[in-house]
């Protein structure tokens, strides 16, 4: 029942996020990150959605010289249906892979702007040092590669077990939970880094509020499927939910 309410609040904090964008004029922070974003996923995922295709290509005609008498698999439902499992695979992969290189190349422009929305909120302000920022900067990439390693492990073994066939149902909901969740994640950190909080803090934190990290997650995730429009608001809408959601949930 509790992590039902935190995605509640994940999920609504998006709609309060877009009255605070509208009402104070954030538009700048949207196009900013947006015009990178759009970008970048148009890039990358063309790159990884051909790449999906060859190798589906490949792994149905290995089978095929494998087992002769199997050249049904070729054209068959099955064949298809592992052709379609590999390239979802793909575009998961693509997507985790992804999430990371926004929070690198767009690190600055989003921890702006949750710093932006808090002193709307709070009227609080953090001063700059330049010492901190660069601390706080190989802290996030710290942070990064470890959430990195943990979800690519974790779809991997999901991708392994699409191929039995009672687990495959459930697979693609489990790599949609974990992608939505670390998501979320990364998003809600920008708020603990300013709190100073150190990589084992935030992930305790994050663990005790995965609801909201899920929930926060899933709505950008969702927003990645529409195009263009999706693309481009999808980072400045989830950071400035996640700092809303972050406000609501602790008071520190």
């Amino acid at each position: 029942m509790e992590f039902i309410k935190q995605v509640i609040i994940g999920v609504h904090t998006y709609v309060l996020a877009h009255k605070l964008i509208v009402k104070h004029r954030l538009w700048w922070y949207i196009i900013a990150p947006g015009i990178i974003n759009c970008l970048l996923f148009i890039l990358g995922f063309s790159w990884f959605s051909s790449m999906a295709t060859d190798w589906a290509a490949i792994f149905t005609l290995y089978i095929k010289n494998l087992a002769p008498w199997a050249t049904w698999l070729h054209t068959g439902l099955l064949a298809w249906l592992i052709a379609f499992l590999i390239k979802v695979g793909f575009i998961i992969f693509y997507l985790s892979v992804y999430k990371y290189l926004i929070l690198v190349l767009m690190a600055p422009l989003l921890a702006l702007l949750s710093e932006r929305v808090e002193f709307i909120i709070t009227g609080h302000t953090t001063d700059f040092n330049f010492q901190q920022f660069i601390a706080d900067v190989l802290r996030g990439i710290l942070l990064a590669l470890r959430n990195f390693c943990i979800e690519m492990l974790l779809l991997a073994l999901l991708f392994i077990c699409s191929f039995i066939p009672l687990l495959q149902l459930f697979s693609p909901v489990l790599a949609f939970y974990i992608s939505s969740y670390y998501y979320g994640f990364s998003m809600l950190d920008y708020s603990n880094e300013r709190r100073k909080y150190t990589i084992a803090r935030s992930i305790a934190f994050t663990r005790l509020q995965k609801g909201v990290a899920f929930g926060n997650g899933a709505i950008f995730y969702l927003l990645l499927i529409v195009p263009y429009v999706g693309w481009v608001i999808a980072p400045a809408y989830a950071v400035t939910a996640a700092t809303i959601a972050r406000l609501q949930i602790a008071k520190d």
